[in-house]
């Protein structure tokens, strides 16, 4: 691919908005200084995908990067925000199909509504936990190859939106006071869910377990008992995840549940089959009337034990996050209200307010990551920390 410098900002694609497009973000790792023409460490900060990148960034990812890095190189916060989601329990990569929901991650909630999501990170390698705060620089965890990956790398991009930051479900049980929250769990709304529940509003039925419990058969054969209830169906490789949802539905259900039946706290991303995209021929992709989630294995099992002790009292509640999008319908219907969409991202360049855009096989100009004069207030004291025990005592 040619390289060369991003020259000035190109018009946004229908759907992407110009937030991510001001040059407020940082590049999420310390870029190898030159040192008498030379750069200390070559494997570091070489983006080795870019925009629109052949590999894998097309489509919904078509504005991602991905740099490559040793496994434990520092990764830093491109903005200051709140940790939305964390995963570090992974250890494998592969090129298999299964392996791109084992990807180790971090992903930070910003002020505007967008994500930032970092991929690939090494097992055990998150240093933030859910729900901290973090700034700009601020180290976040440390680089891997796990998920979908061919070698060690960093993959960053940003987002209009998180699929486990959309929606929270709730076990609620009545009491002789009031009803009362007995757990709440991190659920993944699917890309060709129904519609949620209006902001403020909630569905709630009681949760029934469909038998099969894998809902293998082409219905269910409690479907008076799945009649206006949560229905909960484990996770299974011969049926896909359309087929499970699209048949509690045909039952009455008023909400499908699909329970992982992986050990580990893993959501996958249920996305419309691959024959009903073609099917469509990128036009509005089909969807199902009721709202489809998934939630993990232990989840699972702990709400069927809730249930079954509470004698009859206990419901599930499905309602909006509070930073679910209040309008989540997308111009273009080939692409799903509940799927993250990447955005155009440039990085702070001293000297060129549009800022600096990675190119595939080019390393960072100078001047990238220092702000302009009028904006050096912005301090990154963990990126010079970082750099004075690392790079100075050749520690990197």
């Amino acid at each position: 691919m040619a390289s060369r410098a991003w020259e000035g900002p190109a018009p946004s694609p229908p759907d992407e908005d110009s937030r991510s497009l001001s040059a407020a973000w940082r590049l999420p790792f310390l870029q190898p200084r030159v040192v008498c023409g030379l750069i200390r460490r070559a494997d570091i900060g070489c983006c080795v995908q870019g925009n629109h990148g052949a590999s894998s960034h097309h489509g919904e990812l078509r504005f991602a990067f991905d740099w490559a890095m040793p496994v434990g190189t520092p990764v830093l916060a491109a903005r200051e925000g709140v940790v939305a989601a964390v995963c570090d329990h992974f250890r494998a990569h592969g090129r298999r199909v299964e392996d791109k929901a084992k990807a180790n991650y971090v992903a930070v909630r910003h002020s505007d509504g967008l994500y930032s999501r970092y991929y690939h990170l090494k097992h055990g390698g998150a240093r933030v936990a859910l729900g901290e705060r973090v700034e700009q620089g601020q180290l976040i965890a440390l680089s891997g190859n796990t998920g979908f990956s061919g070698g060690p790398h960093l993959h960053f991009d940003v987002t209009d939106r998180l699929p486990t930051d959309l929606a929270k479900l709730s076990l609620m049980v009545a009491e002789a006071e009031g009803e009362a929250t007995a757990e709440a769990w991190e659920c993944n709304v699917a890309g060709f869910s129904g519609d949620l529940p209006e902001p403020g509003a909630s569905i709630r039925a009681r949760a029934v377990w469909a038998e099969p419990r894998n809902a293998r058969e082409p219905a269910l054969r409690n479907a008076a008992e799945a009649l206006g209830a949560c229905v909960l169906i484990e996770r299974c490789a011969d049926v896909d995840f359309w087929d499970k949802v699209r048949r509690s539905e045909a039952a009455g259900a008023a909400m499908a549940i699909v329970v992982n039946n992986e050990p580990c706290e893993v959501l996958h991303i249920m996305a419309v089959p691959k024959r009903l995209r073609e099917e469509s021929h990128g036009t509005q992709l089909p969807r199902v009337a009721i709202p489809a989630i998934m939630i993990s294995r232990a989840a699972g099992l702990a709400i069927g034990e809730m249930a079954a002790r509470s004698q009859g009292n206990a419901f599930l509640d499905l309602r909006r996050t509070d930073h679910c999008p209040k309008q989540l319908e997308r111009s273009d219907g080939s692409i799903s209200p509940y799927a993250p969409l990447t955005q155009p991202v440039r990085f702070m360049w001293r000297g060129h307010p549009e800022g600096y855009l990675p190119m595939e096989g080019k390393f960072a100009p100078k001047g990238v990551n220092e702000p302009d004069a009028e904006a050096r207030h912005t301090k990154l004291p963990y990126s010079k920390r970082l750099w004075r025990q690392r790079f100075v005592r050749g520690k990197l």
